[in-house]
């Protein structure tokens, strides 16, 4: 289950005309109409913490049962026969009585342990028969303020979904809490409390201790302690969840391919006859509390690397968030950070950059608590004169404002996202939606009106002006609820700021007499990308095969793969690999300035353009992602972009590959900071850990032993340039995939003129082999000196591998299943783990191999015994054939997974160039018969093939005797 961490996502309000509440939204897409433009993908919906706006339509439903118990429902087919259903109890560890600490995470444990409905865990399989993966597709997680428990539930049978809402209802109002059960969970809370050690949290609960300035928050972490943990029984569970889990603070969401009239007629059945206690509990809030004077938290240690100061500011948060006045004060700051942020970096390039970095910005401390900081990266030597420029350019808006070419270009930007946004407003994915519903349920937020929001933000942006901007950069200046932190390395030459020092520069900055800025960019509104436009070259032959996918041979030797779709209906994207890479390269001009060519070459530029000055240039431009890169044994080129700057991609690309560049001030500075860095490094067990698995893995090869050196005196810009024009000098064994939302007879001319036109000589190459082999028979190897009383436990086999569909699918199935079996023996019959990691991965380059990864972190007292039950299940699946049900379950994944991927375009792209490598019949890529006819005698035997009991390597990482 997922735990709650500190916020990241962007909220800022006002007190005395200080920054509204809809900061965190415009400093993730600068103002939105609806919930695509505001959330947009399901791991921004993860960031958001504030209701968003709910489009008034039929396929939307919202109401209160009569017990209190409320529902949101939409109707959604992103994706397609899946729905996103959640539990929302608004209640959390705040909670928690002083008897019940880490008890509402328990609680949240215990709903996957028994409920009347669905004894032991039976709901886990249950799910699984039906595709759904526990962790990935089913969870839970607890914050201070709420539980949540989420299902992404397949809608392709009609019952699936009733199920689904069957089983919120058991964790509503149906857990069992057996005591056997919760004895047995207790292993594995500690377990998810210890994987969360690591050597130097002791710095950040130090700065936390004073930043919550004594509120419960600081109390009340969702995991608890390890004693309380250890100590939990079920009395003060069921009291925790009698309660508390009531319908009146709890919230059923469904969103996805469904009947919304028909799950509301679900939901009133299956909630109807829950009752609220008799005596009901009332939520309390518990707020940070206030500080007249500045807190100051200074934190010494020897894990710090380099020293760092922050200014945190509490604001509270208010109402009216959509109104047209809020949101222009929203807009105004959202310039205010994004202006101060771009002169603070412009400074931290410089030759002679007066701090390591600097930034302003606002996020979250709690859900009810909202913060602007300040953060400077310093000098050791010179803390306060780092601290002194990062705030003077702060101030400096304070009292001045942004230049009129910023503040055009920033309003620019702004617009420009938000009609994006507008177009965007159908194209939500389920879970955004299910996002959103919760956070309006738990912060009792009120839905905005999508028109009405759309046309204040629109109003805001035009009216906000300079005064608006230099009102909101005043901030900075509060006195009030002002914290302070500084974490400093203690080593000889680190000069630790003083609290009065701070003060007093603060103080001078305060009274400077400061001049506006200067601005003095190239204006390149008439520069063109490329000057000249190359010569096309020719499509010399087509080929047309199954599954829409197209084939044409370039002029110059290269091959294009093109399938027109329009499921994703605002992208285009090539993609293109070649076989060579810089290892080639590697004798010629060193390893160094060979492997970093991709670095010193992308933050150079290209052309006419610096990095900064190309990006200025495409700020206007939908470009997702794109440009060359070089690996150590191939070279790929990517451009992503919306349909209509697919041209403008291509243009960008073409700029790259022909006239690279090499900014020798910028790199010169890379080098220095990096320099600086190695020499501050703080060495720690885990690097040492992670080193001697490198190595093994490599046998000591001299270039992973180069790599792992990192030696930035042997960059050489020149040298690197030589690699890259090289690398890219012959293109005729170029493949190439275009995907997405095009028409062939449009796209022609483009293939013709930017991929036909590049360099094409004949070269074909292979990747040139350096010899990095793993090691041969068993490795076994443990490290000691861990810090914390903790144990990581690494088991890696590998080997030679034929690439196929079948060993490539089958690889993936015994990932699968070793993850699920681990579960079940080391997490819920031993109580010994949180959670194993599986991961299985094959290679073609430069010889072809497999790996087949197993860790997981423990008490140090118990790895030898989680070893041995580990290597028992392995055995078991290379001697005795799986259940019908595990055989079931294992096919039900990998079918859905499949039948998803075929509606994805850039898995298509992938497939597209597997095949053609491998010889495999472009009709058989939609073909799912190998699943559906997937058996155990073939899983046997793949155990046996993969899980090589001779070959396998072995790293353990354990505390040493005197660790505490």
């Amino acid at each position: 289950m997922m735990l709650f961490s500190r916020a990241s996502s962007s909220c800022c309000t006002k007190k005395n005309r200080i920054p509204a509440s809809l900061i965190g939204r415009t400093l993730l897409t600068f103002g939105a109409l609806s919930l695509a433009s505001v959330i947009g993908t399901p791991l921004e919906a993860q960031k958001a913490n504030k209701a968003v706006s709910v489009s008034k339509d039929s396929t939307f439903r919202t109401g209160k049962l009569s017990n209190g118990l409320t529902y949101f429902i939409r109707a959604n087919k992103l994706p397609e026969k899946k729905a996103k259903l959640m539990l929302v109890v608004k209640a959390g560890s705040l909670q928690e009585d002083n008897d019940q600490i880490g008890m509402a995470h328990f609680v949240e444990h215990m709903a996957f342990n028994g409920t009347t409905r669905f004894p032991g865990n039976s709901v886990i399989p249950y799910l699984a028969s039906l595709g759904v993966k526990f962790g990935s597709d089913m969870n839970a997680f607890t914050s201070w303020d709420r539980t949540v428990y989420e299902i992404a539930m397949p809608t392709d049978k009609p019952d699936n979904i009733k199920d689904g809402i069957d089983i919120l209802a058991s964790w509503a109002y149906g857990i069992t809490f057996d005591s056997t059960e919760v004895v047995d969970e207790r292993g594995v809370i500690v377990e998810e409390w210890r994987g969360r050690l690591n050597e130097g949290a002791h710095i950040q609960i130090k700065h936390d201790s004073v930043v919550f300035n004594g509120s419960k928050h600081s109390v009340r972490s969702p995991i608890g302690t390890v004693e309380s943990i250890r100590a939990t029984n079920p009395g003060p569970l069921k009291r925790f969840y009698r309660d508390w889990y009531r319908p009146n603070l709890m919230a059923v969401v469904a969103v996805g391919d469904i009947s919304p009239a028909e799950i509301e007629s679900v939901i009133r059945d299956k909630f109807k006859g829950f009752k609220n206690p008799s005596k009901e509990r009332a939520i309390e809030k518990f707020p940070i509390p206030e500080n007249k004077k500045p807190l100051f938290s200074v934190v010494v240690d020897s894990l710090i690397p380099s020293t760092s100061i922050g200014l945190l500011y509490k604001v509270p948060a208010i109402d009216n968030k959509g109104s047209e006045a809020i949101l222009r004060e929203a807009v105004a700051f959202s310039i205010f950070t994004s202006v101060a942020n771009e002169r603070l970096a412009r400074l931290s390039r410089g030759t002679s950059s007066p701090f390591r970095g600097a930034s302003v910005g606002a996020s979250t401390l709690t859900p009810d608590q909202p913060v602007f900081s300040i953060t400077v990266a310093a000098h050791a030597a010179s803390p306060m004169a780092s601290l002194e420029v990062a705030l003077t350019e702060v101030e400096r808006i304070a009292k001045h404002g942004v230049t009129e070419a910023e503040l055009k270009e920033a309003k620019t930007a702004l617009m420009r996202n938000h009609e994006r946004s507008l177009e965007q407003k159908n194209k939500t994915a389920s879970s955004a939606y299910a996002q959103s519903y919760m956070n309006q349920f738990v912060s009792n937020d009120k839905p905005e009106d999508p028109d009405t929001y759309a046309a204040n933000y629109k109003l805001a942006l035009e009216k906000v002006g300079n005064s608006d901007i230099i009102y909101m950069a005043g901030i900075w200046r509060l006195k009030e609820n002002r914290v302070i932190t500084i974490s400093a390395p203690s080593r000889p030459g680190v000069m630790v700021p003083e609290p009065s020092s701070v003060l007093s520069v603060i103080d001078d900055v305060l009274h400077m007499d400061l001049q506006q800025y200067v601005y003095d960019d190239k204006d390149l509104s008439n520069t063109d990308i490329l000057p000249n436009l190359p010569t096309p070259g020719k499509i010399v032959s087509r080929k047309e095969h199954a599954n829409g996918i197209h084939e044409w041979l370039l002029s110059n030797g290269s091959r294009v793969f093109l399938r027109p779709s329009t499921t994703a209906n605002e992208m285009v994207a090539l993609y293109g690999e070649s076989l060579g890479g810089f290892y080639r390269n590697s004798d010629s001009v060193g390893y160094v300035p060979a492997s970093t060519t991709n670095t010193l070459i992308g933050m150079s530029g290209a052309g006419p353009f610096t990095a900064q000055e190309l990006g200025k240039k495409l700020s206007d431009v939908r470009m997702l992602n794109g440009g060359p890169a070089i690996g150590p044994y191939d070279e790929t080129v990517q451009v992503v972009t919306a349909v209509e700057a697919f041209e403008t991609g291509l243009q960008v690309l073409t700029l790259q590959l022909l006239h690279p560049r090499l900014d020798t001030a910028l790199i010169r500075r890379y080098q220095e900071q990096n320099e600086e860095m190695l020499k501050e490094r703080v060495p720690r067990i885990e690097d040492e850990y992670r080193d001697t698995i490198i190595l093994a893995m490599s046998k000591h090869h001299p270039f992973v032993r180069e790599q792992m050196a990192a030696d930035f005196s042997q960059i050489n810009p020149e040298k690197s340039l030589q690699v890259f024009k090289d690398r890219f000098s012959d293109m005729s064994d170029f493949r190439y995939t275009i995907v997405g939302n095009f028409e062939l007879d449009s796209i022609a001319p483009l293939v013709e003129r930017y991929l036909a036109s590049l360099p094409g000589g004949g070269r074909v190459e292979k990747p040139f082999d350096i010899g990095i082999r793993p090691p041969d028979g068993i490795i076994r190897k443990t490290v000691k000196g861990a810090k914390v009383d903790k144990a990581s436990t690494l088991i890696s086999f590998f080997g030679d591998f034929e690439v196929s569909r079948s060993s490539t699918t089958l690889l993936g199935v015994l990932q699968e299943i070793i993850n699920t079996r681990l579960i079940s023996r080391l997490r819920e019959e031993m109580g010994a783990i949180y959670s194993p990691r599986v991961a299985s991965n094959y290679s073609e380059l430069p010889t072809v191999n497999y790996t087949l990864e197993i860790g997981f972190t423990s008490d140090p007292e118990r790895v030898d015994d989680l070893t041995k039950a580990t290597f028992e299940e392995l055995k078991r699946l290379q001697t005795e054939n799986i259940s019908e049900a595990e055989l079931n379950d294992v096919k039900q994944t990998f079918i859905k997974g499949f039948e998803a991927s075929l509606k994805d375009d850039m898995t298509w792209s992938r497939r597209i160039l597997f095949s053609d490598r491998m010889g495999i019949p472009f009709e058989k890529l939609t073909d799912d018969s190998f699943y559906k006819n997937l058996s155990a005698d073939e899983i046997r035997e793949a155990a046996k093939k993969y899980i090589n009991l001779s070959r396998y390597a072995h790293f353990d990482l354990i505390p040493d005797k005197s660790a505490k």
